[in-house]
């Protein structure tokens, strides 16, 4: 793995990749028995996650995106050659947590689709988030009147057996302009 280059890979990986640079302990604390993601779109981050770090997905995701990701591997299923991995998928809340309850080994893992979410749902997610060994979300600046920088800051306060790092994305060379300006904020556990 560490021959490889992430970035090459995806720009979900150039993520991961520049996280490590920043906290060495990144890698120990997304090798969690369990990703949870928030809004995998397609899902092909998470299964790239899963063969990085031996993790089992678990996604949360609106009805009909989550529909749309079964048909997806449905197909890809009935091709030899992909070889993807299992995951569990969710679109109601109190399913989740139900699933989730005892797991106490997961990383947390949004790229943009929290902070695109009504703060009601937010608030339901912080539970699982302050339970995460690492939690990373992506985020543009503005959803509605919220500022999501400001958010992620706050959230951050109510988190303080987490260390908060964040960023700018401008490390992302390839991408367009107004992602450089989008951010990436990073939870790590304190714990062990």
């Amino acid at each position: 793995r560490k021959k490889d280059s992430l970035g090459y890979i995806s720009r979900f990986g150039r993520i991961i990749e520049y996280a490590y640079s920043l906290d060495p302990k990144i890698y120990k604390k997304l090798n969690s028995k369990y990703l949870i993601e928030f809004g995998p779109g397609l899902g092909f981050a998470g299964q790239l996650y899963s063969k990085l770090f031996n993790s089992k997905s678990i996604f949360f995701d609106l009805q009909e995106v989550k529909d749309l990701r079964e048909i997806l591997f449905r197909e890809f299923s009935n091709n030899k050659g992909y070889d993807f991995s299992k995951f569990e998928d969710y679109s109601d809340f109190d399913s989740l947590i139900s699933r989730i309850g005892d797991i106490d080994d997961f990383s947390f893992i949004s790229t943009w689709a929290f902070t695109e979410t009504p703060l009601i749902l937010r608030k339901k997610f912080l539970s699982v988030i302050s339970k995460s060994k690492i939690a990373i979300i992506i985020s543009n600046k503005q959803y509605r009147n919220l500022n999501n920088f400001e958010y992620l800051n706050d959230l951050a306060k109510k988190l303080p057996n987490h260390k908060h790092i964040f960023e700018n994305l401008n490390f992302l060379k390839n991408s367009p302009n107004f992602m450089k300006k989008h951010q990436m904020h990073i939870f790590i556990s304190k714990r062990d």
